[in-house]
C-alpha cells in the first residue's frame, strides 16, 4: 500500500482530484516520522505546513496565565491538522501543536496548498470541506462542556471516539475534557464500575 493511500482515502470523500492532480500533489507532499512530545509549531512561530496524520496523534494547547497547558483540540489518524490561524493568516501562533505519540504524517507547505487552491478546484473545496467539519466539530465540543456533566462528556467521547481514551494520556484528556486528572480518574473508576 503506497504511503498515500490514507491521504487519498480521506481526500477523495471531500472532493474528486484527477489521475495528474494526484500526482502533482503527491510530488509535493512531504513524509515526516517525528517523535512524541515534538512541536510542530511553537508559540509565537508562523505555522508554514500544514499535516496529515497517518499515524500516531497530535493536539493544539494554550499556556494560561498559570504556565498551564490547556488542550483545545486533538488530532488522530486520518486528521488535516496545524495551527489555522498562524497558517491561513501567516501570523504568530498563540498555540502550540505538538505530537503527543510518535507519527507518521503528510506535510503540506503553505505556498503549495495557496498555489494548488488557484490551480486545482478539488483542493479549494477539500480545503473548505475541511474547515467546516472541523468548525462544526468544535461547535459541538463547546456545546458539551457548556451543556453535559463531566461524566456525560466521557461517556460521550468513549462512544464517539475511543481512540483518544485509549492512546492520550490522562492529563491531556482531561485538560481537553475541562477537568483535572483527579476527576478525571474518578470519572472512569464510576463509568467502569457501572455495569
Amino acid at each position: 500500500m503506497s504511503v498515500f493511500a490514507p491521504f487519498w482515502e480521506v481526500a477523495g470523500q471531500l472532493a474528486r482530484f484527477s489521475k495528474e492532480e494526484k500526482e502533482r500533489i503527491e510530488n509535493k507532499l512531504i513524509y515526516k516520522e517525528i517523535p512524541a512530545k515534538y512541536r510542530l509549531v511553537d508559540l509565537g512561530e508562523t505555522a508554514r505546513q500544514a499535516y496529515f496524520i497517518l499515524k500516531g496523534f497530535s493536539r493544539f494547547y494554550y499556556i494560561n496565565d498559570k504556565a498551564e497547558e490547556i488542550t483545545g483540540f486533538i488530532f488522530s489518524p486520518g486528521q488535516f491538522f496545524s495551527s489555522l490561524e498562524s497558517f491561513f493568516n501567516k501570523d504568530e501562533s498563540n498555540q502550540v501543536v505538538e505530537s503527543v505519540t510518535p507519527m507518521k504524517l503528510l506535510a503540506i507547505n503553505r505556498q503549495d496548498l495557496e498555489e494548488w487552491m488557484n490551480e486545482i478546484p478539488a483542493i479549494e473545496r477539500m480545503v473548505r470541506m475541511i474547515l467546516q467539519q472541523r468548525m462544526i466539530y468544535a461547535q459541538s465540543v463547546v456545546a458539551s462542556l457548556i451543556s453535559l456533566k463531566p461524566e456525560e462528556r466521557y461517556i460521550s467521547m468513549l462512544e464517539s471516539r475511543p481512540d483518544l481514551v485509549q492512546h492520550i494520556p490522562q492529563h491531556i484528556l482531561s485538560s481537553y475534557m475541562g477537568i483535572t486528572p483527579v476527576s478525571l480518574s474518578r470519572i472512569r473508576s464510576r463509568v467502569k464500575d457501572k455495569p
